[in-house]
């Protein structure tokens, strides 16, 4: 049963984490994270922090609720969870639980993608493991000084 609940709350999760990722591309793409700060000069540096943000906050957030919910297995649930959204993300024309997904997804963003979307594909690959053990060190540090 405990392995039951853990695919639920990953399933739930990787649903989640697709939907805050293509929030946080559309803010981006629409101009409205950093509006009161128009970058003139270098639309693309500013395009990419505005990607970088949103998907550092969308991993922020998986993080804290996996970290709260699941303490023992949270890199196992993070393990299932980025997968996952990277599926759906896949899927977006697609029936939503083909598993080609994932495949649809590396092949056409990081394999052939430019630049741009393979940094947008290691954000959402890497920014919540980092997250998660950024956190786990701040807990770390506070239980030692305490």
């Amino acid at each position: 049963m405990r392995w039951l609940t853990l695919l639920l709350f990953s399933i739930f999760l990787g649903g989640c984490y697709f939907h805050m990722i293509i929030q946080s591309l559309g803010s981006a793409a629409a101009h409205k994270i950093f509006w009161w700060f128009e970058w003139r000069d270098n639309f693309h540096f500013y395009h990419i922090a505005q990607n970088f943000i949103g998907i550092g906050i969308a991993s922020l957030i998986l993080a804290l609720l996996i970290r709260t919910y699941e303490p023992e297995y949270k890199w196992l649930v993070l393990a299932l969870v980025v997968p996952l959204a990277m599926m759906l993300i896949g899927n977006i024309n697609y029936p939503l639980w083909d598993y080609m997904g994932l495949v649809r997804y590396v092949q056409g963003v990081f394999v052939h993608g430019d630049i741009g979307a393979k940094g947008v594909f290691l954000e959402i690959l890497l920014l919540p493991f980092l997250a998660i053990y950024l956190l786990d060190r701040l807990t770390e540090e506070k239980r030692r000084f305490a």
